[in-house]
């Protein structure tokens, strides 16, 4: 039997983050929505942020996974932790089925958004605490397939080495993808690469105070 989770995607009622954003662009709002797997190899399964970085710039222990609901009490009950780990486990073991799912919840954001007066379509990050470049990838083309003309607006940060050729060729007008600094000479370079062909940067920080990034 398939244990399959609750749901795939996260929203404006279940993600305070997100309920502030709602994306507001010059040309109106856009309805946002993030799909949260356990980060690095938390869910026991298998690493879903291959290029992960520890260190002053790293990702690894200063990841917002624990933050939020995701951070309150023991961790091995925390309803959050749980669900992020059992979509984890289900994309392993059912990608195909993981990916149905989510096409069918984008689907649901779709007609949500168009019944809202001031919002012109969704904004979906398909990794908000993973880096599956192939899981992105698998989405985005079925979505396309079931929704055409659709207002989707897909983003993701990376830390997988910039090969522009490779994006050149693939990522559609609406995936927005930004690379993440490490602190590396590799990634040093990987990062004016990505400059250099017009994509953003993000480096990380330590907030004052709360010694997050």
């Amino acid at each position: 039997m398939i244990d399959t989770p609750n749901s795939l995607l996260t929203h404006e009622t279940g993600n305070q983050k997100i309920a502030k954003q709602n994306y507001d662009t010059s040309n109106g709002l856009w309805l946002p929505s993030i799909i949260h797997l356990s980060p690095y190899t938390k869910g026991g399964k298998g690493n879903v942020c291959q290029f992960a970085t520890a260190g002053l710039a790293g990702c690894i222990k200063p990841c917002l996974d624990t933050s939020g609901h995701g951070g309150i009490g023991n961790p091995k009950t925390n309803t959050v932790q749980l669900a992020r780990k059992r979509r984890t486990k289900f994309w392993f073991d059912h990608p195909r089925d993981f990916i149905a799912m989510a096409v069918k919840e984008v689907g649901a954001r779709i007609r949500k958004a168009e019944k809202l007066i001031d919002y012109q379509g969704v904004a979906i990050r398909p990794n908000g605490t993973s880096d599956l470049l192939d899981m992105a990838e698998m989405l985005i083309d079925a979505c396309d397939g079931h929704y055409p003309g659709a207002n989707l607006v897909w983003y993701d940060y990376t830390k997988r080495p910039w090969d522009f050729r490779r994006f050149q060729g693939w990522v559609r007008p609406n995936y927005h993808l930004t690379f993440s600094w490490s602190g590396s000479d590799a990634n040093r370079d990987s990062c004016i690469d990505a400059l250099e062909h017009g994509s953003n940067v993000a480096a990380m920080h330590e907030a004052p105070g709360d010694g997050r990034h």
